[in-house]
């Protein structure tokens, strides 16, 4: 209902109908709305995170590999349901409990990549706490901010020029991740700084 008719059609009355439950049941289960969104809400993001450990922990690749199964998964879930994830991010902002749990799915998401990436920890050419809280947010604040783009523009609209498809996209970010992981900050540079690097 949310991804067809969006948050402002969402009302209890049309999820008892689409359910095919009375309005008594779904108050039986949801005393209001906002709590029904929120369950809604945490199941799309747990079965993303659900998702993601999966797949990462079945990769018995190299770092690259490991990086190109992190992104893609990420990437392809949030495709593919993108109207749905990006009422979930955009929704967040005004519910506090709604804010939270995307604070935790953040938390669980950068253990599971700090988890997965600590396998080649011998491949990491940088600090690998701040290389990888770095990566995380990079890779991941990258993809969200695609998804509310592309699911809360209106079906047909054209966005602007140059952004290329999704799949692209990911083993572009994955392809840059893996460079940043393995090329070496100069010794004795200070971190955070630009250098050069030939």
């Amino acid at each position: 209902m949310l991804t067809e008719s969006g948050i402002a059609d969402f009302t209890m009355t049309g999820v008892s109908r689409s359910a095919g439950l009375s309005i008594g049941g779904v108050y039986g289960r949801f005393p209001n709305r906002e709590a029904l969104l929120r369950e809604v809400k945490d199941d799309v993001l747990t079965e993303l995170e659900e998702e993601v450990r999966s797949r990462a922990e079945a990769d018995p690749g190299d770092l690259r590999s490991t990086l190109t199964t992190l992104v893609t998964t990420l990437a392809e879930a949030l495709h593919t349901r993108s109207r749905l994830f990006a009422f979930v991010f955009l929704h967040s902002a005004d519910d506090p409990a709604m804010r939270r749990r995307g604070f935790v799915f953040h938390e669980r998401m950068k253990n599971l990549f700090r988890d997965a990436l600590g396998r080649h920890g011998e491949s990491i050419s940088r600090d690998r706490t701040t290389a990888v809280d770095v990566l995380y947010e990079v890779v991941v604040q990258s993809l969200i901010s695609r998804t509310i783009t592309e699911g809360s523009s209106p079906e047909g609209e054209t966005t602007y020029a140059g952004i290329p498809p999704w799949r692209t996209y990911a083993a572009h970010v994955a392809e840059m991740s893996c460079l940043y992981l393995t090329i070496p900050t100069p010794v004795g540079a200070p971190p955070g700084e630009d250098h050069d690097l030939h």
